[in-house]
């Protein structure tokens, strides 16, 4: 509908949908009510939340983020405040995502509490909901929340090394998108200790640690760190140079250097630049370049040589 007919009749067919029996129809038409117009409908977005059927809960939390006005988007504040308490740990997640999105410091310290690990064996704590908490904290921005945020980083890091053999475990993947986040909010807070945590991370084991993590800790490093800092430096350039280092983590060490400006690290760039089989990651490296230098240097398309396994036989006799 939206293009076809008016906006504001296009969101008064949704508003009228919201209710129908068909979930199918629900989604359809909560993706049309946004922005929320009234604190009525927010609450019937609310509500589907709970609903087992994923894409009628997704729909609902993308068009609760984006309120009309300051009386809806604080009614829709009030609630994912107590969202925060309630048991369900999804219904947690999408307290904190709310939160999150709006920057609110309600039930702070509640929300705090989600990520102090510390309280139980991190093996015991929703990885889902210590990603999306410790994203969530970040966005807000205060400095009550680092100490918690250190801990996911000190423990979940101790975690996912213990770990490092374990085969298609999800927790395995849910521990390292909590220390990522952890890392990434750190560093938006201007925790004063995130340099030392962010190479603390990069010092251990290539093998020992995903990739994404490692990518955060470099992003931070980017992100918070100092360009006469000589062991910044050397941390970054370790991942350029590291054998079998995942691409996540080059992409953002790459970045960092050049966010930084660290000047002398053309070759180290340039060989990202011409060896790596990641285009991404070769585009950064001259981006990264280019901002050090001044220079623009051509991007040159990896080649692979594909050789096709095949049979010829003669079927003539």
């Amino acid at each position: 509908l939206p293009g076809v007919i008016p906006a504001d009749r296009a969101r008064q067919i949704g508003e009228s949908m919201v209710a129908d029996p068909d979930l199918s129809v629900q989604t359809a038409a909560v993706a049309l009510v946004a922005p929320v117009r009234s604190v009525q409908i927010a609450e019937a977005l609310l509500e589907r939340l709970s609903s087992p059927y994923l894409p009628l809960h997704d729909a609902s939390l993308a068009a609760l983020a984006q309120p009309a006005d300051d009386s809806v988007r604080q009614a829709i504040i009030d609630q994912a405040a107590k969202m925060l308490d309630i048991p369900n740990a999804r219904r947690r997640q999408d307290g904190s995502f709310l939160l999150g999105t709006f920057a609110s410091k309600a039930n702070l310290e509640a929300h705090i509490k989600l990520v102090e690990t510390r309280r139980a064996p991190l093996e015991e704590v929703d990885g889902a909901t210590l990603a999306q908490v410790a994203q969530s904290l970040g966005q807000i921005g205060d400095p009550a929340a680092i100490p918690a945020l250190r801990s996911v980083v000190q423990r979940g890091t101790r975690f996912l090394q213990a770990i490092v053999n374990a085969s298609g475990n999800p927790d395995d993947y849910l521990a390292s998108a909590a220390v990522s986040q952890a890392l990434v909010s750190l560093a938006q807070i201007r925790d004063p200790e995130i340099v030392k945590q962010a190479m603390g991370v990069l010092r251990i084991e290539t093998a020992m640690l995903p990739a994404e993590t490692r990518a955060a800790a470099a992003w931070a490093l980017g992100e918070a760190g100092n360009s006469s800092d000589r062991a910044v430096r050397e941390a970054l350039l370790k991942v350029l140079q590291e054998e079998g280092e995942g691409a996540p983590a080059i992409f953002e060490a790459a970045k960092a250097v050049g966010r930084l400006k660290l000047a002398d690290t053309s070759t180290e760039l340039r060989r990202v630049a011409e060896e790596t089989s990641v285009p991404r990651n070769r585009w950064v490296a001259l981006w990264a370049i280019a901002r050090i230098t001044g220079q623009v240097e051509p991007y040159v398309t990896p080649f692979k040589r594909f050789d096709a396994t095949v049979a010829i036989e003669d079927r003539t006799r």
